[in-house]
């Protein structure tokens, strides 16, 4: 009946999903059944054809794998991105001082125009 209607075409790996239906029979196509909605996302099809006697016996969730497959990845870029973003501003936060330091000693007329212009950029943002 799914062959004929086109979800196992869609939900790809039919000769995979085949040999398990053979391995367990009616239990794992009223698994495929039920749950063919989740299966048409790849991350899951893989993870129920890699041991697909955990899903039928419903030792494992279909829809814990779903969100693991799906928000582990997310977390993780999210968190790296976020370690750069704090790795940047630490170095800002020490060179910027670091550099105005350097600037004192080796130029005081230089070092001093700059505050000048610094403070009074200020004072006109602080007017608008």
């Amino acid at each position: 009946m799914m062959a004929e209607g086109g979800e196992l075409a869609a939900m790809g790996r039919t000769p995979e999903l085949m040999g398990v239906i053979a391995r367990f029979g009616d239990p794992a196509m009223d698994f495929i059944w039920r749950n063919k909605g989740a299966l048409a996302v790849g991350t899951t099809l893989t993870a129920f054809l890699a041991r697909p006697e955990a899903f039928i016996e419903g030792t494992n969730r279909l829809a814990d794998t779903v969100a693991e497959n799906a928000v582990r990845p997310v977390v993780q870029e999210t968190a790296g991105a976020l370690a750069w973003l704090l790795r940047a501003a630490t170095a800002l936060a020490i060179l910027i001082p670091a550099g105005a330091a350097f600037l004192a000693i080796r130029n005081p007329q230089a070092a001093k125009f700059l505050v000048k212009a610094i403070v009074g950029h200020m004072a006109r943002g602080r007017r608008s």
